[in-house]
């Protein structure tokens, strides 16, 4: 076999070699090709499933990394694909609830184990819902949970305030019992010191008064008592009567002034704007409130002022209210207490009751006449 021949076999099968590598790698790349649609294929269908679940689902790689969320959570959040990526989602979750769940997720990262936790995830309206999430290695579920949630708080605080209403209510049967007991001793005390045949004119006198102070003071209890179970039961009846301003704010702080000249306190009266000559209204509940904000303001004030100030603050040309302000130089109120304050038989702290007495129920029973009037009573303290 010559030169020639050889060269030319080596030169077809060498061309042999080439067309037959040339198909293998057409048929690996078109092979790859069929393979990653096939995947395509399944990852969407794997995505479309997902997107019909009624749950809040994603992936990811790390702790807080995620790649995917699918249509329940980017329909809920009103974050697209790619804002939610990353660590784009903890925008979507309640900032005191996102620091537990990285910390148990990264927990459960080194442990390889499962974990759920309770959080909140805000909506595309700004809105807050109770959700349980669910978290197996880089995936996770989110189900919403607020309906119950939302009743389970509400159970833990109405289990809250009904242990509460338990120890106002022993602390008010023991108020109560000082409260009615003190005055009443000494009704009975002096009653019976009235009854020695050998008592002095000016002695005998002195006891009335004492008796009829105390009687005074048990009634205003009593009093107090019974109109807030009135306006608790929707029973407590109020008049619309014609009220002359002048002569009822003239009574009213030559009563103060008494009280406060008792207590060695500068009590004054301030007219802040022109008020109308009439006012129709409750005159009796009326005086009620006012008395009970002056007496508690003089209750708290050791030493100072108590003063009292009106002004009329006019709604259209014919109708308008009347503002009274108390202002006091005592003890002032915590900020956490001021709506406390307001509640039936509770006081500051139990410190007060001590150091200052009384049963808890002036304010109370003031915010409840002011609003069965038509009025409220609301506190600034510093």
């Amino acid at each position: 076999m010559n030169t020639k021949t050889l060269k030319n076999l080596f030169t077809n099968a060498l061309k042999l070699s080439r067309d037959r590598l040339e198909k293998r790698q057409q048929f690996l790349v078109l092979s790859s090709r069929r393979l990653i649609q096939a995947e395509n294929e399944s990852l969407q269908e794997l995505r479309r499933f997902v997107d019909s679940i009624p749950h809040l689902i994603w992936y990811g790689q790390a702790a807080g990394n995620l790649e995917y969320f699918n249509k329940g959570w980017r329909d809920y959040t009103g974050l697209s694909l790619e804002q939610s990526q990353g660590r784009g989602w903890q925008r979507a979750v309640h900032s005191k609830d996102l620091f537990l769940l990285l910390k148990r997720w990264k927990a459960s990262q080194n442990t390889e184990s499962f974990f759920e936790a309770e959080i909140r995830i805000v909506n595309h309206a700004g809105e807050q819902r109770w959700f349980c999430v669910k978290v197996v290695s880089s995936v996770g579920t989110c189900t919403d949970i607020h309906d119950r949630k939302v009743a389970e708080i509400s159970l833990i605080q109405a289990r809250k305030e009904a242990n509460a209403a338990s120890v106002s209510r022993a602390s008010f049967l023991a108020n109560m019992s000082h409260e009615i007991r003190t005055p009443m001793n000494a009704i009975l005390g002096f009653t019976e010191l009235m009854l020695d045949p050998v008592q002095s004119a000016d002695e005998h006198q002195m006891c009335v008064k004492t008796v009829q102070r105390n009687a005074n003071k048990l009634l205003k209890v009593l009093d107090e008592i019974l109109d807030i179970s009135k306006v608790e039961s929707g029973q407590l009846q109020t008049e619309n009567q014609e009220i002359k301003l002048v002569s009822f704010v003239e009574n009213f702080k030559d009563t103060v002034k008494e009280q406060a000249a008792q207590a060695g306190l500068e009590f004054k009266f301030k007219l802040l704007t022109p008020v109308p000559q009439f006012f129709f209204s409750d005159s009796q509940r009326m005086n009620q409130v006012l008395q009970s904000l002056v007496s508690n303001a003089l209750k708290f004030t050791r030493a100072g002022h108590v003063h009292l100030s009106l002004e009329w603050q006019a709604l259209t040309s014919t109708r308008g209210r009347l503002a009274f302000r108390v202002l006091d130089s005592g003890i002032g109120v915590r900020p956490e207490s001021q709506e406390l304050i307001f509640k039936p038989f509770i006081q500051e702290d139990s410190s007060i009751t001590r150091n200052y007495g009384g049963a808890g129920l002036g304010l109370a029973h003031a915010r409840q006449l002011a609003r069965a009037l038509g009025g409220d009573v609301i506190l600034e303290s510093s």
